[in-house]
């Protein structure tokens, strides 16, 4: 074990070397240079997104006739600064929602609509092990709060089971992503990127992103 530990370390260190020393891999003003990012992303259904959707338009499609369900896609913002060539931290929002109609099971007259929010904010940690002058291999993992908000509105003659025709639910949840893999392409201003993510974030989601 002591020797196994002993060989990581040497692996490491001489790959810190060679990325300081490589003057033809990355210039003064690469992806390793130490500045920070803005970036705005797009993406397809989390897993924390399927969880909630159990939650919420799957029980009501089975007792209340649920129809006409509309994912809206989830949409982020995230900040990370380059501390070293092979470490970013930073921030990450984002918000993922959906609306359906909840029907009458006997007369399948539409009694209400409903959207659901899902939406966190997480600091984030991201690791590179490919950076290229204008390609970037990493990945990551985000930790922080998260919300579940569902709004129903009941139309006329119609209220839930306690009679409330414009109930709220509400939950604070703890917000998790693994980016599992990302890939970064672009100049010294302007890049776009492509993340497989597993947790709060979309398991596919694109972007484009601003350095300064």
């Amino acid at each position: 074990m002591k020797r196994l530990l002993t060989i990581v370390l040497a692996t490491v260190m001489a790959v810190t070397h060679m990325q300081a020393g490589d003057s033809s891999r990355a210039p003064r003003d690469g992806w390793d240079s130490n500045r920070s990012s803005l970036t705005f992303t797009a993406g397809y259904m989390s897993l924390f997104w399927l969880g909630a959707s159990t939650l919420s338009w799957v029980p009501a499609l089975s007792t209340n006739g649920a129809k006409d369900i509309r994912y809206y896609g989830g949409y982020g913002l995230q900040y990370h600064h380059q501390n070293f060539w092979w470490l970013r931290s930073g921030f990450k929002m984002s918000w993922e929602g959906t609306t359906f109609s909840m029907t009458d099971a006997s007369t399948s007259a539409v009694k209400g609509s409903s959207f659901v929010h899902l939406a966190a904010m997480m600091g984030s940690v991201q690791f590179t092990y490919l950076n290229l002058k204008y390609f970037q291999m990493y990945s990551g993992i985000d930790l922080g709060v998260g919300a579940y908000v569902r709004v129903d509105r009941y139309n006329s003659g119609y209220s839930d089971s306690k009679g409330n025709t414009h109930p709220v639910s509400f939950a604070v949840i703890p917000a998790l992503n693994i980016t599992v893999l990302g890939l970064a392409v672009g100049g010294e201003h302007v890049f776009g990127m492509l993340e497989a993510n597993a947790g709060m974030e979309t398991i596919l989601k694109a972007g484009i992103g601003f350095r300064f």
